[in-house]
C-alpha cells in the first residue's frame, strides 16, 4: 500500500501536469499538489491500519513526504527542468573552500540545537524523527527543488533572476510557516517565520551552487530533528526573550550576509551556469547533470 502510494501521482504529474506550458500555472500545480499528497489521509484506509508506527509514518507526512519528491521529480523532467543531480560532478571553478564555510557557517545553528538537548523525549521519538523527515525531504521537494526551478524558468530573460528566484522562494518558505498559527501564539510564530526565511535563503544558496539537492535535504532534515528532539514538539514554546531577538539578529548577518556575498565573482557565475543547466531543454534523465 506504501510502495503503491509513492508512485501513484507519478502518472498524474506526468500526463496532466506536462501539458502545463505557462509558468504560473506550473507554480500553482506544484504548491496545490503538495497539500495534497503530503499527508495522504483521503487516498488511504487509515481506519484499516492498526499498526501504530504505520499509522505515524503516514500521519506525520514522511510516506507522503517521498510520494511528493517522486511527484515532483516526474513532473519537473515533463517540463524539462531541474533534475536534483543526485552524483556530485562539479567544474573546475568550483570552489570546495566555499563548499566547506558552507557547512560551517551551518553547523552555528545545528550546534546550538544539539545543546539544546539536555535529555531524549521519553515519548513520541519515532513520531519527532518521522515530522524531521517530512520536513525535510518535502519542504526541500517543494521550495528548493519545484519552486526555484519553475521560478528560474520563468524569469529566464530577466537578468537578476537569480536572486529574484532566491528571495522569492525564501520568503514563501518563511509565510509557509503561518500555518502554524493555530498551535503556537503569533509572536513566535512570526519569529519562526524570520528564521525560516534566512534559513530558507541560505538553504536556496546550497542547493543552486553546488547543484545537490540531497545537501539541503540533509540540513534541513538534521536541523529540525535536534530542535525537535530538544524541544519535544514540533511547535515553538514558551516566551521570546531578548537573547532570542539577538539570536535572530546573528542569522541575519551570517546567512544573510553570505547570500550576498555569493551573488558576485566567480560564486555568481557557478550558480548562473547551474541555473541555465537546471532550466535547459538538453537535460538527459540521469542521475546527474554536467556542471
Amino acid at each position: 500500500m506504501i510502495l503503491y502510494y509513492f508512485v501513484m501521482y507519478a502518472p498524474f504529474a506526468s500526463v496532466i501536469g506536462g501539458q502545463m506550458e505557462l509558468s504560473i500555472e506550473r507554480f500553482i500545480f506544484v504548491i496545490w499538489m503538495f497539500q495534497i499528497v503530503i499527508v495522504p489521509f483521503t487516498s488511504l484506509p487509515f481506519d484499516l491500519i492498526d499498526n501504530q508506527k504505520l499509522s505515524t509514518l503516514l500521519a506525520t507526512g514522511a510516506v507522503g513526504a517521498v510520494a511528493y519528491f517522486i511527484f515532483a521529480t516526474t513532473v519537473m523532467r515533463a517540463w524539462h527542468l531541474s533534475w536534483p543531480g543526485l552524483k556530485p560532478n562539479w567544474s573546475g571553478d568550483f570552489n570546495w573552500w566555499i563548499l566547506l564555510l558552507m557547512i560551517a557557517i551551518f553547523v552555528v545553528p545545528l550546534g546550538s540545537n544539539m545543546m539544546a538537548i539536555n535529555h531524549l523525549p521519553k515519548g513520541g521519538f519515532f513520531k519527532l524523527t518521522c515530522q524531521a523527515f517530512e520536513a525535510g525531504l518535502a519542504e526541500e521537494s517543494l521550495f528548493r527543488f519545484a519552486m526555484l526551478g519553475v521560478l528560474f524558468y520563468a524569469w529566464r530573460n530577466v537578468k537578476q533572476r537569480l536572486p529574484l528566484a532566491l528571495l522569492t522562494s525564501s520568503i514563501l518558505f518563511g509565510f509557509a510557516h503561518l500555518i502554524n498559527l493555530g498551535g503556537q501564539r503569533a509572536d513566535l510564530t512570526f519569529y519562526q517565520i524570520g528564521v525560516a526565511f534566512l534559513l530558507g535563503l541560505f538553504l536556496a544558496v546550497v542547493y543552486v551552487y553546488t547543484g545537490q539537492l540531497w545537501l539541503t535535504m540533509l540540513m534541513h532534515f538534521s536541523l529540525d530533528w535536534f530542535s525537535f528532539l530538544a524541544t519535544g514538539t514540533t511547535k515553538l514554546t514558551g516566551d521570546l526573550i531578548p537573547g532570542d531577538w539577538w539570536a535572530l539578529l546573528i542569522l541575519f548577518v551570517i546567512f544573510g550576509g553570505f547570500s550576498v556575498w555569493m551573488m558576485f565573482g566567480t560564486r555568481r557565475k557557478v550558480m548562473e551556469r547551474h541555473v541555465k543547466r537546471l532550466t535547459g531543454e538538453h537535460q538527459h534523465f540521469g542521475y546527474s547533470i554536467q556542471y
